[in-house]
């Protein structure tokens, strides 16, 4: 073994590539699960290409060459192989921060080690095979160039420039006295580099100045010190200075001057005493006796719909509070008062940049354009003056679009195979009146077939609505109003939302066969609006729907036996809210450090005006009535619903996605049930994905015995949710992924006063014993456009305890078998993923 320091590797040269060779040695092999997955996926990839046989010879030549495979041998006497970096840190003494110090300076390093397909084969022995090769064009050349990866050898220049890299880094962290060095140990032509770092003291400000050749700019700047990035007593950071720039910058230009930059700002002057840094930001001016301009706004014109070839003798004006109006088309293709409304820029105002945003943000909403540019001109008569140009080129008005969505269901209770096919025509008018205002209309149908007797349907669904979106936010409700008198003792809201006001109107049928149908009216007012970039609240008023069930002779029977299903199903009903129907709440994270979360929640109420007006009514008359129109019931219940996402990244080609589901429902007031098609449910392609739809619960009950061959359909449903999902995604071959996934939950009946809780299907304590559990794979097919998707689940344990009280299907009198796992499985076609 011999050992090279720091000074000795300052003077090497970088090491080239070796030729291949035919040499092999024995070699260590340890598995990897990410590697593992990409191993069954081309696998897999053999059986559908039309050169399998050349794929499966390289997957038998890889196990033949398993204990053959020393990458070392191609090597020539004076290289090394780099098999190992190791990073040790001092002068931090908290474990969690050495830990975190550590993880933010491993891609600083400037050679790496190679990583291992399976971590079985050195991915530079692929390099070297394919490189020996002599068919470059072959199969077998081509799957060996996919795994490989070119050697990395030792380059000793590589270790210095790391060296160099771990200082710079901790000299911008406020560590200016720290050193790094190196040592290189090699054996058997295997190198192991290992790094110390001493951060040495941190510096921390003392004190912050902020000094301008203009006067006018220093006085901006001291007046917002208080939200400044840098601060008495936080460390002495280079990245939150840039920062500092960047947000000094903005602020100025948003005072009108919008020629500066961050290269006005100099570097930093920094005098450290004991630890504690005295700075002095300065803004320099762009000449020696020329102050920063600061611009006004002298014209704003507007082109509503811009054509670079137009000519100006074609072109109709009008000027509309104070915005100088210019259309190729008399009249103007959207009216000027609601374009006036949505652009925040004015003569005579200071340039400000978050003004010219908020105008980009407003009319990219209206939907009506499919080009917005603003460009601002210097005037060169007037310095200080600057006119914009909107230039706005609209979006066609008129949009027809169409699809299909497939499913597949397999009920083995009633041994039948179900194909469903939907689909969808629907019509948009993007400019209604000249006043960016939309109308849609949609019309969606969908049916299953039963595809050993096609003459029959099992299902029939329809669905119809309509959409009136006006462009400005109009409270006809009042809700809004209400909202603020509400919160104003512990809120600062103010105005109105920037919202679009949206009217809806639609109907759904559904009809399955053997069990029921349905016709649902429904009406309501919906409010959409940004709070900020990545959050986004829709807020429904004015909710009415009407709900007319009506169930089969054959569903009657069964639901004799479960008196709560039953009352699900029982009555017409009214769901009625004049303030609150639904509120909503959606958030999508940045992608950071390859992670990434969303959450979606929602708040729904029915029947809280009509409730607390009954409870007034039978107060002051003595009466115990309850109020219904004829034979509609109003029903009364709160629901709420959140769904968690989280995605992290492990490289282009994999990630891991999960989810975390629950809702719950409880009915108030005189309603002692929730009608069946508020109530939650899982199983089916985005849920459990081993249990058809509606196939699970609630709770430990085993509703599905209950279908036979005359009732194909499953009907479960809960007031209580938890699922739970996780999935490997990975890339396979061409346009083809695959996925492992693991989905959980259930659904349970809330407790009810009137007893009978201690049944089969009610949340309990033991809740945790009737989760379902199942696994399965999945391949998609990726067309761009849209994903089409084949997911195969396995049941692994039931919600029921089966004769022997086993939950769990494999267990001591069961085992696992090929049969057996497709005797408890599903299958699900479906299109995109299924979260």
């Amino acid at each position: 073994m011999r050992q090279v320091d720091p000074g000795s590797c300052n003077n090497s040269k970088t090491n080239f590539l070796p030729s291949a060779t035919n040499s092999h040695d024995n070699a260590l092999i340890v598995l990897s699960c990410n590697d593992f997955i990409q191993f069954l996926s081309d696998f897999v990839s053999i059986f559908v290409h039309p050169m399998a046989l050349h794929k499966f010879s390289i997957l038998i030549l890889l196990s033949v060459s398993i204990f053959s495979c020393n990458t070392t041998r191609y090597l020539s006497p004076e290289q090394a192989l780099l098999k190992q970096n190791k990073i040790k840190i001092s002068g931090i003494s908290s474990e969690e921060a050495n830990f975190r110090l550590k993880e933010q300076i491993l891609p600083l390093q400037k050679q790496k080690p190679n990583k291992n397909f399976l971590l079985v084969f050195p991915r530079e022995w692929f390099y070297f095979k394919a490189k020996a090769r002599e068919n470059k064009d072959s199969w077998i050349t081509k799957t060996l160039e996919k795994y490989a990866e070119a050697p990395s050898l030792l380059d000793s220049l590589a270790c210095e420039s790391t060296r160099k890299n771990f200082i710079n880094y901790m000299y911008n962290l406020g560590y200016f006295k720290a050193d790094a060095n190196f040592v290189i140990k090699i054996k058997n032509k295997k190198a192991k580099v290992t790094y110390t770092l001493n951060t040495g003291p941190r510096y921390y400000i003392n004190e912050l100045t902020y000094t301008a050749d203009d006067s006018t700019i220093q006085n901006i700047v001291r007046h917002d010190a208080e939200n400044s990035l840098l601060s008495a007593g936080t460390p002495l950071d280079y990245n939150m200075f840039q920062q500092e720039k960047a947000r000094l910058s903005e602020l100025l230009y948003n005072q009108g001057y919008i020629e500066f930059s961050p290269i006005y700002i100099e570097p930093l002057l920094a005098d450290t005493i004991h630890l504690k840094a005295n700075l002095n930001l300065h803004i320099r001016n762009p000449g020696l006796n020329s102050p920063h301009t600061k611009y006004s706004i002298y014209s704003v014109r507007v082109n509503t719909n811009y054509q670079p070839s137009a000519r100006r003798d074609s072109m109709s004006y009008e000027i509309y509070d104070s915005l100088n109006f210019v259309s190729l088309q008399t009249p103007a293709y959207i009216l000027p008062s609601i374009l006036a409304e949505k652009i925040k820029i004015r003569p005579d105002q200071i340039a400000r940049k978050d003004l010219i945003d908020e105008t980009y943000t407003n009319l990219y909403k209206l939907g009506t354009y499919r080009f917005i540019n603003i460009e601002g001109k210097i005037d060169t008569q007037l310095n200080n003056q600057i006119q914009y140009n909107i230039l706005l080129s609209p979006n066609k008005k008129w949009v027809f679009d169409f699809g299909a969505d497939l499913n597949y269901t397999s009920i083995r209770q009633a041994r039948k195979t179900l194909f469903g096919i939907s689909g969808f025509v629907h019509l948009k008018n993007r400019n209604l009146f000249r006043r960016a205002a939309s109308l849609s209309t949609k019309l969606e149908v969908g049916t299953e077939l039963d595809l050993l007797q096609l003459s029959d349907f099992n299902s029939l669904n329809i669905h119809y609505s309509n959409e009136l979106s006006l462009a400005s936010f109009y409270d006809f409700t009042r809700s809004w109003t209400l909202f603020k008198f509400l919160t104003k003792p512990v809120s600062k809201v103010s105005g109105e939302p920037d919202s679009r006001t949206n009217i809806k109107i639609g109907v759904d049928y559904e009809n399955l066969v053997s069990l029921y149908k349905y016709t649902a009216f429904n009406t309501g007012i919906e409010y959409d609006w940004q709070i900020k970039k990545r959050k986004r609240f829709t807020l429904k008023t004015f909710g009415f729907s009407l709900y007319l069930p009506k169930t089969t002779s054959s569903f009657d029977t069964l639901l004799s036996n479960n008196k709560f299903l039953k009352e699900s199903f029982t009555n017409s009903r009214l769901f009625s809210s004049l303030f609150l129907d639904n509120l909503t709440f959606y958030y999508q994270s940045q992608l950071k450090s390859n992670r990434q979360h969303s959450l979606i929640t929602s708040f729904n109420i029915s029947g809280l005006e009509v409730s607390a007006l009954n409870s007034i009514y039978n107060k002051v008359f003595n009466k115990n009535s309850t109020f219904a129109i004829g034979e509609f019931e109003f029903s009364k219940f709160i629901k709420t619903d959140f769904d968690y996402r989280f995605y992290t990244n492990f490289s282009d080609k994999s990630k891991l996605a999960m989810r975390f589901a629950t809702g719950i429902i409880v009915p108030f007031g005189n309603s002692s049930s929730v009608p069946y098609i508020k109530q939650f449910f899982v199983g089916g392609p985005q849920s459990l994905r081993a249990w058809n739809l509606r196939e699970i619960g609630p709770g430990s009950l085993n509703l599905a015995d209950s279908v036979q061959s005359e009732n194909p359909t499953y009907f479960s449903a809960g007031d209580f949710k938890l699922e739970t999902s996780i999935e490997y995604r990975f890339d396979m071959f061409w346009r083809f992924k695959g996925a492992l996934f693991l989905d959980a939950g259930n659904i349970w009946y809330l407790p009810k006063a009137s007893g009978d809780n201690d049944k089969s299907g009610f949340l309990t304590s033991n809740f945790l014993k009737e989760i379902a559990i199942g696994t399965g794979i999945g391949i998609r097919l990726d067309l761009t456009y849209f994903l089409f998707r084949v997911d195969c689940g396995f049941q692994i344990k039931n919600a029921y305890p089966d004769q022997n009280g086993n939950y769990w299907i494999y267990n001591s009198t069961r085992t696992v078998s090929l049969g057996n796992l497709f005797e408890n499985s599903t299958i699900h076609l479906a299109l995109d993923y299924p979260f």
